[in-house]
């Protein structure tokens, strides 16, 4: 009986991942070219899975939404990405946090984090993977637009409590319009202070979300061995 020797796309991909990504656990050993060149290896397989690789199709239900390196390209379906910076590496923020709407409890102070608006980009079976760092967009919300919507998300490294690499969830924060827009600043310094602030975001780390919620389902694709 012949076989089928042809390697599946999603191994492919599996191995090219391990073979990227696994020189990362001795950073101080990492050569940047091999890197680089590895990782536009894995890009390139990325962008040409699709929901038929899988043997997925798209659903027909109510719409749902969805540390590390990451590499989400869209399978089927489309979705948004915001991506955020944190602007402070700890607590507490230097800077006075302006005034929310609706306020604060002065309790929940701690849990601010000053951030910036890095990116807004949305993604569908077409477009390239998105690509979010450890230093670069891995604060970020993913949301299905016109519909259901599924991608592939390559970890490295995984999430690990005990490694300190757990999932955290936040809430972004509106900040009340000052409508008189009167003060003792010059419409120069106003202007200027304006436009650095334009991408300035506060978040509010919360518990994982009520309405957020994670679930399995069989995989119906070819095997993946690592």
């Amino acid at each position: 009986m012949p076989r089928n020797n042809k390697t599946p796309l999603i191994q492919k991909i599996a191995k090219q991942a391990f073979m990227t990504f696994k020189c990362l656990k001795y950073p101080s050993n990492v050569d940047n070219t091999n890197f680089a060149e590895k990782q536009a290896e894995l890009n390139s397989l990325v962008t040409a899975i699709r929901a038929a690789d899988l043997k997925i199709s798209p659903r027909e239900s109510k719409v749902t939404s969805g540390t590390a390196e990451q590499q989400p390209p869209v399978i089927y379906g489309k979705v948004s990405i915001r991506c955020f910076d944190k602007v402070e590496s700890g607590h507490p923020v230097s800077a006075a946090p302006p005034r929310f709407d609706p306020p604060l409890p002065p309790n929940q102070n701690d849990s601010l984090w000053r951030t910036v608006l890095r990116s807004v980009a949305e993604y569908s079976e077409t477009s390239g993977p998105c690509l979010l760092t450890p230093q670069r967009d891995n604060l970020h919300q993913v949301e299905a637009v016109d519909g259901p919507a599924a991608f592939l998300d390559i970890l490295a490294p995984p999430y690990d409590p005990d490694a300190g690499r757990d999932c955290h969830y936040y809430r972004v924060l509106q900040i009340q319009v000052d409508p008189a827009g009167t003060g003792e600043k010059g419409n120069q310094d106003q202007q200027e202070e304006k436009e650095g602030k334009e991408n300035e975001m506060w978040l509010l780390e919360v518990s994982q979300p009520e309405d957020f919620w994670c679930g399995g389902e069989p995989y119906p694709g070819p095997v993946v061995s690592v």
